[in-house]
């Protein structure tokens, strides 16, 4: 027998009393998700390699796992070309800015299925009022939109059987990692 997990229950850490069930998608569902996005999610996909590259040479070796690490990080940032440090923090802000707009709101519609302990103006929180209030749920829509992505991405099985038979090595949103910074793969 086949058993198939079709929802993930979530706590939310940021707001304590709030629950919440994103649901797991198959291939279909999650190209309807994708095809709307698509031209965004190569956008996404172009800013952040770009604020990538421009990062100082070992950057992202340098561990944050120690003050020292931190204090390196944020030395390598300070010692770069002001016309560098200003192309690479364009380029961070507009992926961040197309994930927010786009991207977020695409995978928290698709995979959201309910959230209790949470209203807006009296009224249940659903995906579309969570979305466009006024309210101060940006905690809560990240650790929605984490959870969709994890619940939505493809296993590692899946990925190989999935694999395209075409010569480009480029991956069409399958996100599977649990991380907010995500250079290719939303």
């Amino acid at each position: 027998m086949v058993s198939i997990q079709s929802k993930v229950a979530h706590e939310s850490k940021g707001m304590p009393g709030v629950t919440f069930d994103v649901r797991t998608l198959n291939k279909i569902q999650r190209a309807r998700r994708d095809f709307p996005i698509a031209d965004h999610v190569y956008e996404y996909q172009e800013a952040f390699g770009e604020a990538l590259r421009l990062l100082p040479d070992g950057f992202l070796k340098i561990s944050t796992d120690t003050p020292e690490g931190i204090k390196a990080r944020i030395a390598a940032l300070a010692a770069m070309e002001p016309a560098t440090a200003r192309a690479r923090s364009m380029a961070d802000y507009r992926a961040e800015l197309i994930e927010n707009e786009h991207l977020k709101p695409a995978y928290i519609r698709a995979g959201l299925v309910s959230i209790t302990g949470a209203e807006i103006d009296g009224i249940p929180v659903t995906p579309d009022t969570l979305l466009e209030s006024s309210a101060d749920f940006d905690t809560l829509i990240d650790e929605i939109y984490d959870a969709s992505r994890e619940a939505s991405g493809l296993t590692s099985a899946q990925v190989k059987n999935s694999e395209s038979p075409t010569t480009g090595p480029a991956q069409v949103a399958t996100e599977t990692s649990g991380t907010s910074a995500d250079p290719a793969s939303v």
